[in-house]
Formats: C-alpha cells, sequence, structure tokens
C-alpha cells in the first residue's frame, strides 16, 4: 500500500481564467475539427482545414507581446486542393463561450479581434468566416474537461452588416462590437 498525499495550490481567479481558457480553447479546436470532418469533407473533399493559430502552453515572458505587432494569420485557414495554388480561399477565426447561440441576444467581439481579423483579411485580400463554438464541462470528481456542444458560424460581411452598437465590456478597459444574430446564423449541434 502506498500512502497518498493531498496537495492544494492556491491560485488567484484571473489566473484560473487563464488555466481554464486553455481548456476550452482545446475543445473549441477540436469541435471545429470534428464538424468540418462530417459536414464538409464528404461534400467537399478538396477543401482542407489547416489550424494555423494553433494554441499552444506558452511561458510567460515580460515585454514579449507589443500591442503594436500586428497579427500574422487567423486560427484556422482552409485550402483548395483542386486549384493550383498555395493560398487559402478564406480564414476561420474561431470564438469559444459557455452559451447557446438559441440562448444569445446579441454576439460580443472584442474590437482588438474584429481589428485583427479586418487586418489580416485586408492584407491577404481573403474573406473570414467567425466560428462560435459552445463549450461546456462535464465534471468527473475530482476533475472536469471542456467540451464543445455545438457550433455556428457566420462571414465578416454578413457580422459587419449586424453591427448594434460598440461599447465597453462590463467590468474591462476595452470595448466589444455587439452584433444582432437573427440574419447572421448558420448552426451544427455536435
Amino acid at each position: 500500500m502506498q500512502n497518498v498525499l493531498l496537495y492544494q495550490w492556491f491560485i488567484c481567479q484571473i489566473c484560473l481564467n487563464v488555466i481554464l481558457s486553455y481548456t476550452k480553447s482545446f475543445a473549441a479546436s477540436k469541435t471545429l475539427r470534428e464538424f468540418w470532418n462530417q459536414s464538409i469533407l464528404p461534400v467537399r473533399p478538396n477543401l482542407r482545414l489547416e489550424e494555423t493559430e494553433v494554441v499552444a502552453l506558452e511561458p510567460f515572458v515580460p515585454g514579449r507581446r507589443n500591442k503594436d505587432k500586428s497579427v500574422e494569420t487567423l486560427d484556422f485557414s482552409v485550402y483548395d486542393d483542386s486549384l493550383q495554388t498555395h493560398s487559402p480561399i478564406f480564414y476561420i477565426e474561431m470564438k469559444a463561450g459557455p452559451g447557446s447561440v438559441d440562448e444569445m441576444e446579441q454576439f460580443q467581439l472584442d474590437i482588438n479581434d474584429s481589428n485583427d481579423i479586418a487586418t489580416v483579411c485586408n492584407r491577404e485580400g481573403i474573406p473570414a468566416y467567425v466560428f462560435h463554438v459552445q463549450v461546456g464541462e462535464e465534471y468527473y470528481p475530482p476533475t472536469r474537461r471542456a467540451v464543445g456542444r455545438g457550433i455556428w458560424w457566420t462571414d465578416v460581411f454578413t457580422l459587419e452588416q449586424n453591427l448594434l452598437n460598440v461599447k465597453q465590456r462590463r467590468g474591462e478597459d476595452k470595448n466589444a462590437g455587439y452584433y444582432g444574430l437573427p440574419d447572421i446564423l448558420y448552426q451544427f449541434e455536435s
């Protein structure tokens, strides 16, 4: 028999949110890839989804992130392998959150994210879609895991047409765009 000791580490709420965001991002990415394999590949086998901004654990290095540095690519690139080109035909920016699209009155997207999407699309001359993956939690005491429950998406042009207003996010010092949903939904449930 072996003695088992209980170890506990105390963590601040901000750090915990960062840690949990990794599991949500991993689950969202997995769900988006499963959706692609189940729904897109059977009808368009020439379209290849490539994750270009892979979520990975990285050490914190002070000064490493520069606010003026422009984003190089979005989360996923989609290529048409039937074309003689090495350029993507469109991008996908993935967002994740706990809410079902059926329960949302508005979709919220940080202005920094909107600017990153516009920067990449304008620079490359390639359109993008915004995919929102609903991520929930399943509990397996003493732990839990994040799981994808559904996806909705829209193109950036339709999203822009449904902008309701821009305002400061509650409890934060950054602005977000708030978008109406009825005209922008395409939905898939996993």
